[in-house]
């Protein structure tokens, strides 16, 4: 039986851009519901997406130590790497402020009265906390990209090469 994305009527095109864009639209609209305060805790998903984009580097690297030094295939791939490198990085910065700021607001709620300044350091750490996520998700993304272009285009050649 084949279960191929042709078999069942859906364009290989369209199943390989949704599997792209997916998980990024869902990542930014949990990123967006965290700016306006409906998602209380992100540290779990940005240590998650850290750990994630930090797994893909290793993969990508591993991939690019196989090819030739030369190859322009081994650059597009070791540049998808930095690329997931620099996003993970991102997401780790995304965490530990996170971090800092759910344990620094026990601190202000001890020592500080005025709410005003409680939550003008909420509205400052949601920002923070936002937008080092999506520069993440962003790089991630890239990489995830570029990879698949190098993934399409060696099986779009290996097909060819069988028919």
């Amino acid at each position: 039986m084949n279960f191929s994305p042709a078999s069942f009527g859906v364009p290989r095109r369209i199943l390989v851009r949704a599997g792209l864009w997916f998980p990024f639209l869902v990542a930014a609209l949990y990123a967006a519901g965290a700016l306006l305060g409906f998602v209380d805790d992100t540290f779990q998903v940005t240590t998650t997406a850290f750990a994630v984009l930090f797994g893909f580097t290793g993969v990508f690297f591993a991939f690019g130590r196989v090819l030739d030094d030369e190859d322009e295939l081994r650059d597009k791939v070791v540049f998808s790497g930095e690329r997931a490198l620099h996003g993970s990085l991102y997401m780790l910065t995304a965490a530990v402020i996170e971090f800092g700021f759910q344990h620094g607001e026990k601190f202000l709620t001890t020592h500080i009265v005025d709410r005003t300044m409680l939550n003008a350091a909420r509205m400052l750490g949601n920002g923070l906390v936002f937008l080092f996520f999506i520069v993440a998700l962003s790089e991630g993304h890239r990489a995830m990209r570029t990879m698949y272009g190098i993934l399409e285009a060696r099986r779009d050649r290996l097909r060819d090469d069988v028919k």
